[in-house]
This record gives C-alpha cells, sequence and structure tokens, in this order.
C-alpha cells in the first residue's frame, strides 16, 4: 500500500502507480459502488478511488458504515461513509482499480 501511496504522491497516474509496483496488476472496478469492493478491501487487496480527474486515494480497510482510505502524501488515515465515497468518487465515474 506504501508503495502505491508514495507513487501517487509522486505524481504518477493510479496505472502507472500500479506498473510500478514490482508484480503488481490493476483489476479495473469501474462502476462500483464502495459497498461493492468491500470483498476486494478485505482480501489486503488495496484499492485506489478517482475522487477526480487527477486525484487519487487508496482505501484500506472498513467497518459496518465507513471506508478508511489514505490520501497520497498525507500521513492521517481517514474515513467517511459507503455513501460518502460513492459521492467523492462519482465525477470520475466512480472510478476504482484493484492493486493485485
Amino acid at each position: 500500500v506504501q508503495k502505491v501511496l508514495d507513487h501517487l504522491k509522486d505524481g504518477k497516474t493510479p496505472m502507472e502507480a500500479v506498473g510500478a509496483v514490482s508484480g503488481a496488476k490493476a483489476v479495473d472496478l469501474t462502476g462500483c459502488k464502495a459497498e461493492d469492493i468491500l470483498y476486494i478491501i478485505n482480501q489486503d487487496i488495496p484499492v485506489i478511488a478517482m475522487t477526480g480527474k487527477d486525484k487519487a486515494i487508496v482505501l484500506m480497510g472498513y467497518n459496518e458504515i465507513d471506508v478508511y482510505y489514505k490520501v497520497p502524501g498525507e500521513d492521517e488515515r481517514k474515513s467517511v461513509s459507503f455513501e460518502k465515497m460513492d459521492e467523492m468518487t462519482k465525477k470520475s465515474g466512480n472510478t476504482y482499480i484493484g492493486v493485485k
């Protein structure tokens, strides 16, 4: 997860960030809702969520009502409701990328 965050912080696109992590492959989850990808997050597979054209965050965990994420370049882990995450990714067409 940290390697992906570092590459995003350095200005790489999500696909470039995934490609820069040795052995990593991207899984396109575009169009999913936040609740749809919980199974993937539960498998310790980080998911990049696009919150704008050039803005990305990395989803890292969840509980019954919230999803946890980190913003590249920031140390603090944040959380929002599943519905709020869907609102945050709406501008990108609910673009999510799994890092496998």
